[in-house]
């Protein structure tokens, strides 16, 4: 529990300076607002660049459909016609929470492969739908996407069409779990762009809310990434112990007295062999978790071999 509460220190941070942000940017002259709303995709290029350099798909698709949802909420739906504009608003509304779910449940399988096509695919198909809908039956397109499932006085609090507003509990809800199973960077990280994507799609037509909550959901993400390169270079996996980089960049921090222990499993290959690995890594998982809790402030237990 400890650790879910310190891993939402970041995504509620940034949501909090968002709200602090949010009348400060409303008050920007136009010039320099044109320049504020540049903000987020310079954020979600950077992204997609880390993504893509350290095989991230979860984010970088995740990263993908945000952008784009940001780049029609301020530069397509203000010149869009009203009944279009509210149409693609309540699609948009929909789509996002249900990428963002979808993305967090498939596994890393590459960008530039036949896996990552598919979630490419994915996005075109979604935007053919609601373009060729809306262009040959909007209002049947309108009906199903503002579609009343509970009475009007329940939900009048949010401008949010009530599917859209289901889809986005159900996503949170799951995401959120997610952080339970499992609190690392990137579940923490998608469920805090889901968190401020809701916020950002509540202020319907309000570009400096659109400006600040999509920047915080992709400073999130940012950060993920960042973090997520990290462990990759520095935590063993398995053990989520320091690894051998990140011990030996600590021992040049020592200076001329200090001591190393070497800690071995005997016969460790042999238990392999008759238990199965399975059996072994969760051996190496309780070694590695008697040695932290057994440790002073001061020392530090790396797994710097196989066992």
């Amino acid at each position: 529990m400890y650790n879910i509460l310190f891993s939402l220190i970041v995504p509620v941070g940034l949501l909090i300076l968002a709200y602090i942000a949010h009348p400060y940017v409303a008050q920007l002259a136009p010039a320099q607002f044109l320049i504020v709303k540049l903000v987020p995709i310079l954020l979600a290029l950077i992204t997609l660049g880390l993504s893509l350099r350290f095989n991230r798909s979860r984010l970088f698709f995740s990263t993908l459909s945000l952008l784009l949802v940001y780049v029609i909420l301020l530069w397509y739906l203000p010149q869009a016609g009203k009944v279009d504009a509210s149409i693609v608003w309540q699609a948009l509304c929909l789509l996002l929470p249900f990428n963002l779910l979808v993305f967090s449940l498939l596994k890393e399988r590459g960008m530039l492969t036949w896996w990552g096509s598919s979630r490419f695919l994915l996005i075109v198909l979604e935007f053919s739908l609601v373009t060729g809908l809306l262009m040959l039956r909007p209002t049947e397109l309108q009906h199903y996407l503002d579609y009343p499932l509970l009475a009007a006085g329940i939900v009048a609090w949010t401008p949010l069409p009530q599917p859209a507003l289901l889809m986005m509990l159900v996503a949170l809800l799951f995401l959120y779990g997610r952080l339970f199973a499992q609190a690392d960077a990137q579940n923490n990280a998608l469920f805090g762009a889901l968190l401020g994507s809701a916020v950002m799609l509540h202020f319907k037509g309000d570009m400096p809310a659109s400006v600040v909550y999509s920047s915080a959901a992709m400073l999130m993400l940012v950060v993920a990434v960042i973090q997520d390169s990290y462990n990759m270079a520095y935590i063993d996996q398995l053990t989520s112990l320091p690894g051998r980089r990140a011990l030996n960049e600590h021992m040049l921090k020592l200076g001329n007295n200090y001591s190393i222990a070497m800690l071995d499993v005997d016969r460790f290959k042999k238990f392999n062999d008759t238990y199965g690995h399975d059996l072994g890594d969760a051996v190496l998982i309780a070694v590695a978790t008697v040695a932290n809790r057994v440790k002073r402030v001061t020392d530090i237990v790396a797994r710097v071999g196989g066992e």
